[in-house]
């Protein structure tokens, strides 16, 4: 019986091995810098993009062991917590800038189960994960300065990287080698560009209906223009601008303190009727 008993824990025992490691675990080789992403946003506020990880001949190999206690894979993880989004004001040297969300996204999928009592190249694993890489346009109404600066094309790191780990096996009761801290490290870099907009008047000029002498010795001379009359077209699709769009009034004829003095001298014209100019109830100090 001690004898059957001791055959019955042995094999229970080699049923719980189950698991893969890497061989070389603390290689400075099993970290990858990705291939630049580039994000456009000239013509969309959005980007996504998808990308199949590729394992280098230069990561070390592993090596995976047969058994029922955990599955011989692998899975992606982040270096640490659940992918945040970090935003980031892009900025050129004209001073137009652009707030962006960017966030780096893997799911959490396995590998393929891996042959057990076998030695493998990392390369073994490719075309099984993926990764993406999201991008936003946001609007920010007021920046404290805690958002992170980049230039417009500088290639740069995300702070948060894709980890890919062999499923956990540790103890040494059913764990020959405790493979808690293998990983491959994959660190994405990204470039964003964007077009900086450029904003003009749809119509410089302004054409009110007639006020008749009689309304101005009423004192009713007060015209509101239709407000489709003059609006600020700005190109690009991002659906806002790079930059604050300042505008101001400047008088191009005489002006007597902020009224515009009518320079018309026909029969017909005003004469000495000259006019303000409001907006929102708020007046236009036309030389200042």
């Amino acid at each position: 019986m001690r004898y059957l008993l001791m055959l019955f824990m042995i094999f229970i025992s080699s049923n719980l091995q189950a698991y893969c490691y890497i061989i070389n675990p603390e290689s400075a080789s099993n970290t990858k810098i990705e291939d630049v992403i580039e994000i456009k946003l000239d013509s969309r506020n959005v980007f996504e993009k998808e990308v199949s990880m590729v394992f280098p001949d230069s990561f070390s190999g592993f090596r995976c062991l047969g058994g029922t206690a955990v599955e011989n894979r692998f899975k992606t993880t982040y270096s640490s917590g659940n992918g945040e989004t970090v935003r980031y004001k892009i900025k050129d040297d004209s001073g137009h800038r652009l707030y962006v969300d960017v966030t780096l996204f893997v799911d959490g999928s396995q590998t393929g189960k891996q042959k057990a009592n076998e030695t493998s190249q990392a390369s073994k694993l490719n075309n099984n994960l993926k990764y993406k890489v999201l991008a936003k346009v946001v609007k920010v109404e007021a920046d404290d300065n805690s958002i992170k600066d980049k230039s417009a094309g500088e290639a740069f790191l995300l702070g948060n990287y894709i980890k890919v780990k062999p499923l956990d096996c540790h103890g040494a009761v059913i764990c020959n080698h405790d493979n808690t801290n293998h990983e491959y490290s994959f660190k994405v870099p990204i470039k964003i560009f964007f077009t900086k907009t450029t904003c003009s008047l749809s119509n410089n000029e302004i054409t009110l209906p007639p006020i008749s002498l009689s309304d101005l010795l009423a004192g009713n001379a007060q015209v509101e223009y239709f407000p489709d009359a003059l609006k600020f077209t700005c190109d690009g699709g991002l659906g806002m601008t790079t930059s604050i769009v300042n505008y101001h009034f400047s008088a191009v004829s005489a002006t007597n303190g902020d009224y515009l003095a009518n320079e018309l001298t026909s029969a017909d014209s005003a004469k000495n009727v000259g006019f303000k100019i409001f907006l929102n109830d708020n007046l236009i100090h036309v030389n200042s």
